[in-house]
This record gives structure tokens, C-alpha cells and sequence, in this order.
């Protein structure tokens, strides 16, 4: 992602960073203050900064084991695996496909409140 960063900087673009609530999203946090600097002070979260609760957790885990289940299955690409990457790949190409898949109130409103703190620290940047 440091590439990227350096564009949204040079660019002087708005921005901010969301990180997963563990300790190599925390380590990563770190990483990026002290590479980029005081820029980056106010911009960059983990998810455990949306929610303490979240804290140890990856960004994944806040999209319950059924809505995972379900977004892997509508992708074409279909996989049984239930890692990461094949989560990743699915929720892609449901996007690009423009596939709209129900999910559950818990994984519906857990990203609400993601997409509100980061509304929010982009709004007061």
C-alpha cells in the first residue's frame, strides 16, 4: 500500500488508512507514521479504533461466517475455501459484476458503523 500513499500524498489527495484491530495492523500503523510521517497522523485506523471491542480482529471478521459463506458461493469463481483471499477475490468480483448479495443485520451493521467512522475522519480532514 506504500505506493499508494505516496500517490494520495503527492496528489494531496484526502484520504485515510484502515487497518485490521491486530498486532501486524498496529505494527503496519506504526510502519506508516514513521515512513510518511506527520501526514499520516489522523488518517490512519485500525478497526479497533471504530470499535474497542474489535480490537485482535481482522477487517474480515466483521462479515459473520454466513454472509462469507454466501458471497463466496454468488461469485462465479466459486470456492469452498473460506480464507482471506478467496473472500477478497469473491466480494471483487461481486462488485465488478454488479451482484448484490442480502447479508445479515450483524454484518450489515457492523459495516455501517466502519463506513461512518471513516465518513467521518475523511469529512473532518
Amino acid at each position: 500500500m506504500d505506493l499508494a500513499l505516496q500517490l494520495y500524498i503527492a496528489w494531496g489527495r484526502r484520504f485515510v488508512v484502515l487497518l485490521d484491530g491486530d498486532f501486524e495492523g498496529e505494527k503496519q500503523r506504526k510502519r506508516y507514521v514513521e515512513k510518511f510521517g506527520m501526514i499520516m497522523e489522523g488518517r490512519v485506523f485500525s478497526i479497533s479504533d471504530v470499535d474497542s471491542t474489535w480490537t485482535g480482529h481482522e477487517i474480515e471478521d466483521l462479515i459473520n461466517d454466513v454472509d462469507r459463506a454466501a458471497l463466496i458461493s454468488n461469485a462465479s469463481a466459486s470456492t469452498n475455501s473460506g480464507d482471506k483471499k478467496a473472500l477478497a477475490r469473491a466480494i471483487q468480483e461481486l462488485l465488478v459484476r454488479r451482484v448484490a448479495v442480502p447479508l445479515t443485520a450483524a454484518t450489515t451493521t457492523a459495516m455501517a458503523k466502519v463506513l461512518d467512522f471513516l465518513e467521518h475522519k475523511l469529512e473532518t480532514q
